[in-house]
């Protein structure tokens, strides 16, 4: 075998092993890329739902609240009832 033939195997050889290389390096950053994507992507949702169900417990708060008001202006319930359903929508919304 010419010295030029061993050449060309050595470096078609080394060739080899670099893209071998390149090609598992690049599927770690594709994994690594695509769980960062996942993650992100559960964040947003774990945002939307807390969002969702803040706005849906600040909603609530807020009828409770009403309600107490009616309820204490009617006389069927003490001033008592108003703080506490005035306490409880403060706490949702400090909460969000």
């Amino acid at each position: 075998m010419s010295a030029f033939r061993a050449w060309q195997i050595e470096a078609a050889t080394a060739l080899i092993v670099a893209i071998n290389s390149a090609t598992a390096e690049l599927t770690i950053q594709r994994r690594h890329r695509a769980a960062s994507v996942a993650a992100k992507s559960q964040d947003c949702r774990n945002h939307s739902l807390r969002i969702t169900l803040g706005f849906a417990g600040i909603t609530c708060a807020s009828a409770a609240l009403s309600d107490a008001a009616e309820n204490n202006l009617a006389g069927r319930a003490p001033p008592m009832e108003v703080d506490r359903a005035l306490n409880g929508l403060l706490e949702r919304i400090g909460a969000h």
